[in-house]
């Protein structure tokens, strides 16, 4: 395979560098990841730790754990933390403040966390630089509550913005919120998943066990379902205890069992029709503070805190008139299911429950179209040669007979009427036939191509957004049928095959970009020399997708390149690339 050809497989994929926002599915609108100082709490069985990052503005009312610096620090005080646990950051349990000690104090740089916001909400931006301390307190006994709170003011407000997390083990309770007192965390030592808050404000994004999302789209109904391992233990005997570590053979046995279960249950019906499933993936994965994050295969995870994807394929020939889901997973802890459907028009949110546990989706699609690709002729859009079939041939029979009367009629002996009646006979066929067999001499005659910028841009425009779309199409042998009306012979199948695997986003878990829109910023072409076909030097910018998990992540790609196209069979093909630049540009 050519270099040229190579380039013009990475142009035709949306998705190189994609993984860079892989898994950001969730962001916090609260502006508390970019406190001031961040407090980070975790909750074990014998001991809770606490992480300070302490910023400049805050450095006072943690006087007690900074140790002192440069010439202050002469005859200064040790740090002297005694205070700072009845009457700074206080965490009680079961209504006793802790007493903890300092493992860490050290300055460090401070940890970039994603965030829609520049700085916090009314707040300037944060100083790159960190007091960061360690703090452990150790429990005698598990507490049934524990409550944090804040360095107080005068007036009892909290003396500084402290933005915080709470872990439970290895399960985030909360998103960041801003640490304010007057909130209880309930434990839940059976299971930590279940610990929470007594304010239901003070929550996680990803608060369910189970959920459920369906898409339906041109050719492909895909079932993705996100499940806590833990809870499966109600329908599936999996043989593992809550701090037990899962690793690549431990993982595998799991997907294998959840394989065999879920390919059985929650039928999805299309058009009134059981539908087998086709399993497209079983995937480990873990909610953090940023939403879903996808695990590597050899990377251990606690039984507790499993979650697993598992994504189901229903083809279909076309866009179904209703798919249904009949879901028949519910227990003492699941008693509500969070679903989304997604089609072409948008996310249609719904709740399962044992009342109502059949998720129906109806086509009322009004506007949509399905992916349609067909072959670019030369003579629809060109200025090519070509002649009606039925003028030529007409033609010759009347050039035959003309000469034919000419010759009868220096004989005085025979009569042309027949020969009259033949050439007219053939002049009103040839008329009748012209709208219909037509017969192009292009690709036969070395011809200069004469075209304005309109029929230009709409050649390369056609092409590019040709083939883009073939990838709507599902089956391998319809993508590359599809492929084929734009692209031309070993490129064809060399393309192919690099975009196959490059479509694929291993980090998503499966998921295939969508291709949203291609838009050609800048076209410039001039006829190829000494043969018939055009030379492009175009900017354009291709936008696509992803959905998965029921989010969405957009994406802009902006590429330069220059572009042979050549006629193949009556039809304009790309022959040739040769890519300049490809840079990403702004998402959507």
């Amino acid at each position: 395979m050519n270099s040229n050809n190579t380039k013009l497989a990475a142009i035709l994929i949306i998705l190189i560098s994609f993984t860079e926002i892989a898994g950001a599915d969730y962001i916090n609108f609260t502006g508390a990841e970019l406190s001031t100082t961040i407090a980070e709490f975790y909750v074990e069985d014998d001991k809770v730790v606490l992480i300070l990052e302490i910023g400049e503005e805050d450095k006072e009312t943690f006087s007690e754990l900074i140790p002192v610096s440069g010439e202050k620090a002469h005859n200064a005080p040790e740090i002297n933390p005694e205070r700072f646990f009845k009457e700074g950051l206080v965490i009680k349990a079961d209504g006793i403040p802790l007493e903890g000690r300092v493992r860490v104090s050290e300055v460090r740089e401070r940890i970039q966390r994603p965030s829609v916001f520049n700085k916090p909400p009314g707040g300037r931006k944060p100083s790159r630089y960190v007091n960061y301390v360690e703090i452990e307190y150790p429990l005698t006994e598990k507490p049934g509550t524990m409550e944090f709170l804040p360095p107080l003011d005068d007036q009892g407000y909290a003396d500084a913005s402290i933005g915080y997390v709470v872990y439970h083990k290895s399960i985030p309770v909360i998103d960041f919120r801003f640490l304010v007192p007057g909130a209880k965390l309930n434990l839940n030592w059976e299971d930590p998943w279940y610990s929470k808050f007594d304010n239901p404000n003070l929550k996680r994004h990803h608060s369910s066990s189970l959920m459920s999302f369906l898409y339906i789209e041109p050719f492909e109904v895909r079932h993705e379902i996100l499940v806590r391992l833990k809870d499966m233990e109600v329908w599936i005997d999996l043989g593992f205890e809550n701090d037990d570590m899962l690793g690549a053979e431990q993982k595998s046995v799991i997907e294998e069992k959840l394989t065999q279960y879920f390919l059985t249950h929650n039928t999805v019906k299309i058009d009134g029709e059981k539908v087998r499933p086709i399993l497209d993936r079983v995937k480990f994965v873990r909610p953090n503070l940023t939403g879903i994050q996808y695990l590597e295969d050899t990377e251990e995870i606690e039984y507790l805190s499993a979650i697993v994807g598992i994504i189901l394929a229903y083809p279909v020939t076309g866009m179904p008139g209703q798919v249904t889901v009949d879901w028949d997973m519910f227990s003492d802890n699941i008693q509500n299911i969070p679903a989304r459907m997604v089609d072409p028009a948008g996310p249609y949110p719904y709740f399962l429950s044992p009342d109502d546990n059949v998720l129906t989706w109806n086509n009322y699609l009004k506007n949509f179209s399905m992916p349609e690709i067909s072959e670019l002729n030369v003579e629809d859009s060109a200025n090519s040669i070509s002649l009606p079939l039925g003028t030529l041939a007409s033609l010759i029979i009347f050039i035959a007979v003309a000469w034919q009367i000419s010759r009868v009629r220096n004989d005085k002996r025979e009569k042309p009427r027949v020969l009259y009646a033949i050439a007219v006979f053939a002049l009103i066929a040839g008329a009748l036939l012209i709208p219909y067999f037509r017969v192009s001499i292009t690709e036969r005659v070395p011809t200069k191509l004469v075209l304005n910028e309109e029929q230009s841009t709409f050649i390369l425009q056609n092409l590019l957004k040709n083939v883009y779309r073939a990838f709507d199409f599902k089956h391998e042998e319809d993508i590359y049928d599809k492929l084929a009306l734009s692209l031309d012979g070993d490129l064809l199948s060399e393309i192919y095959l690099d975009t196959k695997k490059s479509m694929e986003i291993e980090q998503q878990g499966g998921a295939r970009a969508k291709v949203v829109d291609v838009e050609l910023t800048d076209v410039q072409s001039e006829p190829l020399e000494g043969e018939f076909g055009l030379k492009y030097h175009s900017t354009w910018r291709v936008s696509g997708s992803v959905e998965h998990w029921g989010h969405k992540h957009n994406r802009i790609n902006q590429y330069e390149a220059e572009i042979t196209v050549k006629p193949v069979g009556g039809a304009w093909k790309i022959t040739n690339i040769d890519l300049i630049e490809e840079k990403r540009v702004q998402p959507i």
